[in-house]
């Protein structure tokens, strides 16, 4: 069991090189039911032919898994090749059939020739799948036009894959400016797991990620959203979801369908849903089709499909979850435009906060505010002393001696 761990639980840094990380509790309890936490569960920098679970051989797979969830990051990537993420469970209890979320599932950048499940060559490849009920990636300005291959491979595995997030990257630049605690006092930012010393692309926001998804997939519509704590005309949550099976995807639930199913789920169990842990209940959501014309039109798509393969009938229908999270946004006056109402709250010291943040609650006791480096004052450039105009120069008259002078 590796938990409750400040920064990291495993760390792999500066050249490791066939390495294996098997059979741990990466970020939970003994039991593997409750959330102790670290702040990135399993970190890889510059490092290459790491293994984080089974190698599929058919020998104490099982035994090999990882569980890796409770964690801000639970597996982040960075500058490392060759990496094999296979047979374990991200994001859920013990057992598979609940959620205990990390903040960030799997995240990877500047990293090459990386396997996130199944290599498919015919050997434990059932072994080999993760279990991720959950797959959150982070949107970087280099991997932007990467959104829509993903979102190609989850519609692809909608038998396991039960919603994508996609949340927009977001760093502190600490070279260009300083943290200040809630006392007002200034700390090392340099220590948070999301800080660097500078960025010079432009982030990318919500709506831009909406966008070339439903360029892609005509079929997303979100149905709910959230605005942020300081400014309410900013997109901080998109939330949808989308009806489909295994041969395709038919439309989305519009919000009087989610409405419905919100208010039902709150009434029936005391909570309001974010993610769908079992998709027995997707085919009831057709029932709403006469009041919610996103999900007639989904089911007009569904019927005429069967109608031209009559086998898909049998196929499974089910709903797949795509959330867009714009991640705090850094605000003139120092504070972060948080998301409203944030549904990712975790519990730190008995108080509820953003786990977003979870870093700066370890670290200096409470979320930072961020004030600008003043630059130094400009210093006069030195002048150069005056020079004598040489032209202007009067030349000295020699005079001679006068002819009286003269003996």
């Amino acid at each position: 069991m590796i938990s409750g761990n400040t920064e990291y639980g495993v760390h792999f840094v500066s050249t490791i090189t066939d390495t294996v990380l098997a059979g741990n509790y990466i970020g939970l309890n003994a039991s593997g039911t409750a959330a102790l936490g670290n702040g990135t569960g399993v970190a890889i920098e510059s490092s290459s032919e790491i293994r984080i679970g089974t190698d599929g051989n058919g020998q104490s797979d099982d035994l090999e898994r990882n569980l890796i969830s409770g964690n801000t990051y639970g597996i982040a990537l960075d500058l490392s090749d060759y990496t094999t993420i296979a047979g374990n469970y991200i994001g859920t209890n013990a057992n598979g059939d609940a959620s205990i979320d990390n903040y960030v599932g799997v995240t990877a950048s500047l990293s090459t020739y990386t396997i996130i499940g199944t290599d498919g060559n015919g050997q434990g490849d059932a072994a080999e799948r993760n279990l991720i009920t959950i797959f959150n990636s982070t949107v970087y300005p280099s991997t932007f036009h990467e959104i829509p291959d993903v979102v190609r491979w989850g519609q692809g595995h909608l038998d396991i894959v039960h919603g994508l997030v996609f949340i927009t990257y977001r760093i502190l630049e600490t070279e260009a400016s300083v943290g200040v605690d809630e006392r007002g006092a200034e700390v090392d930012a340099r220590r948070l797991s999301y800080s660097t010393g500078s960025f010079d692309e432009d982030f990318v926001t919500a709506p831009e990620v909406y966008q070339i998804i439903k360029e892609h997939c005509p079929a997303y519509q979100p149905s709910g959203y959230l605005g942020g704590t300081i400014r309410h005309d900013s997109y901080k949550w998109l939330a949808g979801a989308m009806v489909g099976t295994k041969h395709g995807i038919y439309g989305s639930v519009g919000p009087l369908a989610m409405q419905v199913a919100q208010a039902g789920h709150h009434l029936f169990c005391g909570t309001y849903l974010a993610y769908l842990a079992q998709m027995k209940a997707a085919p009831l959501m057709f029932l709403l089709a006469p009041w919610d014309p996103a999900v007639r039109h989904a089911l007009k798509n569904w019927l005429g499909d069967v109608v031209r393969h009559p086998s898909h009938l049998l196929g499974r229908v089910q709903i797949q979850t795509i959330g867009i999270i714009q991640a705090p946004d850094l605000q003139p006056g120092g504070q972060a435009d948080m998301c409203d109402s944030c549904p990712d709250m975790t519990v730190w010291n008995g108080t509820l906060i953003n786990s977003c943040r979870m870093d700066e609650y370890r670290l200096f006791g409470g979320m930072l505010s961020v004030t600008r480096k003043e630059a130094p004052e400009p210093q006069p450039e030195p002048q150069p002393e005056p020079q004598p105009d040489l032209q202007d120069e009067r030349q000295p008259e020699l005079v001679g001696p006068r002819d009286g002078d003269r003996e």
